[in-house]
């Protein structure tokens, strides 16, 4: 009987997964290519082609929605990358992503959302899945096991979303990705009336160290083309960093124990809820500029980076 229940689900669970790894390969629906993660198209090129001196700057949309590159560019004399499009696509996948295209001179600063360093999420969800597959930037085989992992749970319904007939109503058709993502990746849309109402819970799953240790040969790797890694902390809303203050010290205390270059400090970039956007990791058009301030003046007194001629 065991035997026969085995070959059964064996026989159920092959058809399975070959019409689930062919629907993968079909093109992304209209109503897929209207998604912002179409974007990562944009700053791969801009990370192939903007000129050196530059300023190379990986995390998800803390980076994206809460910064002002031109202000980077004006005071440092840099040339903005601005890398910074979904947390959830994973910092394992921002990081492999990027060591290809960066260069000898790179300021590469780095500015994981806290969830990044807790439990799985720095491996990849859904929005991982549509970039390799819908977006194309990427490619599957490159993917770790521990992504393919935390990404095999999302696979059933992404593959049925091909055969929805919403995803392809006409509505869709015409539509394209409007992109206010500016010159340098960042989003140059903010409206102050527009207030969050999100506070995140307290992080959960314990810190993970073999994202630490990513981040690590990361740094190594880009140190022997002549790039130089920094680290720095998100924007964060007030009562999310509230809830999670223990968990944001054990990441503050990783970083420095683990040798890398280090600016700011979490509490200086909590920002209280009248400067945030739309989420936690989201400043207004304020706080954007007192961000921005901020880093800069770090990236000057902490990193010892001065204008380059």
């Amino acid at each position: 009987m065991k035997d026969f229940l085995f070959k059964f689900t064996l026989f159920l669970l092959i058809p399975f997964s070959v019409l689930t790894a062919a629907v993968l390969w079909i093109p992304a629906t209209p109503k897929a290519k209207s998604s912002m993660l179409f974007e990562q198209l944009k700053k791969d090129s801009l990370l192939k082609n903007v000129k050196s001196p530059r300023i190379v700057m990986i995390g998800g949309s803390n980076l994206s929605m809460s910064l002002n590159s031109q202000s980077i560019k004006d005071s440092l004399h840099l040339n903005p990358v601005n890398m910074g499009l979904h947390a959830a696509i994973g910092l394992v996948f921002m990081l492999d992503h990027a060591e290809p295209y960066i260069r000898k001179g790179d300021i590469v600063l780095v500015v994981p959302e806290y969830a990044q360093l807790y439990g799985d999420f720095g491996y990849g969800e859904k929005e991982l899945l549509l970039t390799i597959f819908d977006v194309k930037s990427g490619k599957f085989s490159d993917l770790g096991w521990r992504q393919i992992k935390n990404l095999l749970p999302f696979f059933p319904k992404y593959a049925f979303t091909k055969f929805k007939p919403s995803e392809y109503k006409k509505r869709f058709r015409l539509l394209k990705v409007q992109t206010t993502f500016n010159e340098y990746g960042d989003w140059g849309k903010r409206f102050d009336s527009v207030k969050n109402t999100t506070t995140y819970d307290a992080l959960e799953g314990g810190l993970n160290k073999n994202i630490l240790a990513k981040m690590k040969d990361f740094e190594q790797a880009i140190a022997q083309k002549g790039a130089k890694m920094i680290v720095s902390f998100p924007a964060y809303q007030e009562a999310s960093f509230n809830n999670s203050v223990p968990m944001i010290k054990d990441i503050e205390d990783a970083y420095r124990n683990n040798g890398f270059t280090v600016i700011g400090n979490p509490e200086k970039y909590k920002f209280k809820n009248d400067l945030m956007y739309d989420t936690p990791y989201h400043l207004n058009a304020k706080g954007v500029t007192i961000r921005t301030k901020m880093l800069i003046q770090d990236l000057k007194k902490e990193a010892h980076l001065k204008p380059v001629n």
